[in-house]
């Protein structure tokens, strides 16, 4: 059976937080590999200086370019109504119905699971995995998880993802700012953003 994870995100833009742990996905629950899937217009978060979905498709492309076992899907940039991630789940079960499907999140996201668009049906088509940064998170995590479980057959792996030192909102400012970005990117994404003039860069 092929097993693929799945990480979403506004990516905007994609960094060293975000490729890490997609590599600690691949690696934990020993994928076949992991997709990165840029979000259109995030429904439960809005984000505001949100680069054009092509460049941040862009940005993952780069970045995954030298990451083994990371690839890249525009599923979520094609479609044309509200990117509910049920149906990302649905199209990938359609695409690969002999699959095991995992869905990564973070903690704040799998504690408001209930508030999601068909959120039942989320359980029915993929393992839930949530990356705890802490044993508080953990503590978080395993508490809402015995909770849902009451109710709902839900499949969940509770992963470890190191914290990361700056959001991306920390980090389109810096470079707004034009301040040091040392580490934080992967490798040509810097120089992409520059070359794009995204997030205020000349």
């Amino acid at each position: 059976m092929t097993n693929i994870g799945l990480l979403g995100g506004t990516f905007n833009p994609i960094h060293m937080g975000h490729l890490t742990l997609a590599q600690n996905f691949l690696a934990q629950l020993s994928l076949d590999e992991v997709v990165l899937i840029p979000d259109k217009s995030p429904v439960h978060k809005p984000e505001l200086d949100l680069a054009p979905g092509e460049d941040r498709l862009t940005m993952c492309e780069i970045a995954a370019a030298g990451a083994p076992g990371i690839t890249v899907d525009d599923v979520e940039l094609r479609r044309k109504e509200k990117s509910y991630t049920v149906l990302t789940l649905e199209d990938y079960r359609r695409r690969h119905p002999q699959a095991q499907l995992y869905f990564l999140m973070g903690t704040d996201m799998f504690l408001t699971l209930e508030g999601w668009h068909q959120y039942e049906r989320l359980f029915q088509l993929a393992v839930m995995c949530v990356g705890a940064r802490d044993s508080g998170e953990e503590t978080l995590i395993l508490d809402a998880l015995k909770r849902y479980r009451q109710y709902y057959p839900i499949r969940a792996e509770v992963l470890r993802a190191p914290p990361f030192p700056v959001s991306s909102t920390q980090l389109r400012e810096r470079l707004r700012r034009g301040e040091t970005t040392e580490g934080l990117l992967p490798p040509g994404v810097k120089e992409y953003i520059e070359r794009r003039g995204l997030y205020g860069t000349k």
